[in-house]
C-alpha cells in the first residue's frame, strides 16, 4: 500500500503529527488561561508560592514541547492547571501549604547511575537545599523562589529518569533549580539573622515597639547609674578612724580684744 499510495501515507503521517502537535499546543494554551485567571484573581500576591510553582510548570511544558516531548509537555501542562487552581483556592482562603515534590526512588537512582550524563550536576545537593528551605519557613520568606525551584526540580527528576534523557535539558533544569534555591536560601538566612516577621511570625510593628521599650529601659538604667555616681562624688568623704579610738578635742587660744580692769594687786 505504501508503494501504491505514497502520497496518502505521507499525508496520514503529516495529519497524525499535526493532530498530536495541536493537542499539545491546546494543552499549553489551556494551562496559560488557567494562569491568567489565577493572576487576575490576585494569586501572584496572595498565593506567591503556589502561583510561582504553577508558572514554572507552564514554562517547563513549553520547553518540553519545543523538544518534541509531547508526553512530558502534557504532564506539566496538566500540573500547571492543577496548581493554578490551588493558587486560586489559596487566594480566597488566605492560606498556602507546601505541596509535594518528586522523589528520586531507588529504581530511578539505579537508572540514573547507569548513565554518564550526570557528572556535572548534583541532584542530592539541590534536593537537600530545597528540604532545608521547606523545613525552615522558606515558603514564608522566599515563596516565589522556592515555588519555582520546586517546579524545576520536578522537571529535573523527570528528565534524568527518562530512558533517553536530553543532556541539554538536564543542565537547563539543574541550573534553574540551583539558582532559584540559592536565592531563596540567601533570603531565608537574612530573615533568620534579622528576626524578620516572615521567620519569627511576629508583626514588624510589635517587634519595633518591643525593641523601643528595651532601648528606653536601657537608657533609664544608664541615667540612674550616672545620677547615683554623681551623688557619690558630691558627698564629702568621712575620714576613716581606727576602731576604739576616741575623737580628739582640738585646743585653740582665746584672744580677747576688750580692755579688762583688775583691782590693785588682785586677779579678779
Amino acid at each position: 500500500m505504501a508503494g501504491r499510495y505514497p502520497s496518502l501515507v505521507i499525508a496520514l503521517i503529516f495529519l497524525t503529527g499535526f493532530a498530536l502537535a495541536f493537542r499539545v499546543t491546546q494543552g499549553i494554551d489551556e494551562a496559560q488561561k488557567a494562569l491568567v485567571k489565577a493572576y487576575n484573581l490576585g494569586a501572584k500576591e496572595k498565593a506567591p508560592y503556589t502561583y510561582s510553582k504553577a508558572k514554572g510548570y507552564r514554562e517547563i511544558a513549553s520547553v518540553l514541547a519545543s523538544e518534541a516531548d509531547d508526553v512530558g509537555s502534557k504532564v506539566f501542562a496538566i500540573r500547571t492547571m492543577n496548581y493554578a487552581s490551588k493558587a486560586i483556592s489559596s487566594t480566597f482562603t488566605g492560606e498556602e501549604e507546601l505541596t509535594p515534590i518528586e522523589e528520586l526512588g531507588e529504581k530511578k537512582r539505579k537508572r540514573r547511575r547507569r548513565r554518564e550524563d550526570f557528572k556535572l550536576i548534583d541532584i542530592e545537593e539541590v534536593k537537600n537545599r530545597i528540604n532545608f528551605l521547606r523545613s525552615n519557613k522558606g515558603m514564608e520568606c522566599a515563596p516565589r523562589e522556592l515555588g519555582r525551584a520546586e517546579a524545576f526540580y520536578d522537571a529535573l527528576v523527570y528528565e534524568v529518569t527518562k530512558d533517553e534523557p536530553n543532556s541539554a535539558l538536564i543542565l537547563k533544569f539543574y541550573n534553574e533549580v540551583s539558582s532559584e534555591s540559592k536565592i531563596a536560601e540567601s533570603k531565608l538566612k537574612v530573615a533568620m539573622e534579622n528576626e524578620l516577621e516572615c521567620y519569627t511570625g511576629r508583626p514588624a510593628v510589635a517587634k519595633a515597639e518591643e525593641t523601643k521599650e528595651e532601648e528606653t529601659q536601657e537608657v533609664k538604667e544608664e541615667e540612674a547609674q550616672e545620677t547615683q555616681q554623681a551623688k557619690q562624688e558630691e558627698e564629702p568623704k568621712e575620714e576613716e578612724k581606727p576602731a576604739g579610738e576616741e575623737p580628739k578635742v582640738s585646743e585653740e587660744l582665746l584672744k580677747i580684744t576688750a580692755r579688762i580692769h583688775f583691782d590693785f594687786d588682785k586677779y579678779n
